[in-house]
């Protein structure tokens, strides 16, 4: 049992680290003016846990100021599904001991 919850808190940690970097990588794909409270939002969920169930996504992790174009929740919703599809396998990747090195994972998976 021990042995389990150390992996599980290995893999919280790698996931974490993940999130952060995959956040701040793709945060670029944002207007400007929203670059901060995603990565905020990234952060937050990160620290605090993202909670999500049954027909929810990360993207309703992250609350997004109100009267934004469609476009922009959009495109957010996007980008935050992706920082968190990627920053899983990422974490589940590097956790298995798989090769390749940051975004190896990425390489031998393909597009999620």
């Amino acid at each position: 049992m021990i042995g389990t919850a150390a992996v599980g808190a290995l893999l919280q940690n790698r996931l974490v680290s993940a999130l952060t970097s995959q956040a701040a990588a793709r945060s670029a794909a944002l207007p400007p003016q929203m670059q901060a409270k995603f990565l905020a939002e990234i952060g937050n969920s990160a620290k605090s846990g993202i909670q999500v169930g049954a027909g929810q996504s990360a993207a309703s992790a992250i609350k997004l100021p109100a009267g934004l174009p469609a476009q922009a929740v959009q495109s957010t919703g996007r980008i935050a599904h992706e920082v968190f599809t990627f920053a899983f396998v990422d974490a589940a990747a590097n956790g298995q001991g798989w090769t390749g090195g940051p975004g190896g994972s990425r390489r031998s998976c393909g597009r999620l």
